[in-house]
């Protein structure tokens, strides 16, 4: 969730205070996906409330967030040298965001619906609905 003045919590989704967020006007915000990528104390996380398997290794989308007001949005593609065509798990995406310096990171999304465009061009090769229709998507516009 981001808020008004340029902050960004995470919660995990059987522990956010929904009625709160909902009641809040600072909140600006809210993103549904997940999972929360750093623990509270901006450490990268080893185990994930994840109950539909989206940890195993993937194309990536996630935001990350370093002090008010500052973000970073990263596409991690697959790898061309693996067999498999997958990237990276979960885990191994925290740990991305935490040697960027986030303190807080929040996955978005990954497989066939992961991508990201940047300044009128894809710079994703795989993703952006290649296997499936996208019906969500994070979009900042020029100031």
């Amino acid at each position: 969730m981001i808020y008004l003045d340029g902050r960004m919590e995470t919660y995990l989704a059987d522990e956010a205070p929904a009625e709160e967020i909902l009641n809040d006007p600072t909140v600006w915000q809210i993103l549904g996906f997940g999972p929360e990528l750093l623990d509270g104390n901006g450490q990268p996380k080893t185990s994930f409330n994840d109950p539909n398997n989206v940890s195993r290794a993937n194309i990536r989308n996630a935001v990350g967030y370093f002090e008010l007001g500052h973000y970073c949005f990263v596409y991690v593609q697959p790898y061309k040298e693996r067999k498999d065509g997958t990237c990276l798990d979960m885990e191994s995406l925290s740990r991305l965001m935490h040697e960027l310096g986030c303190v807080r990171a929040y996955n978005l999304d990954g497989g066939g619906t992961a991508g990201m465009y940047f300044n009128g061009k894809l710079v994703s090769d795989k993703g952006l609905g290649q296997t499936r229709k996208i019906h969500d998507f994070y979009y900042i516009p020029k100031a």
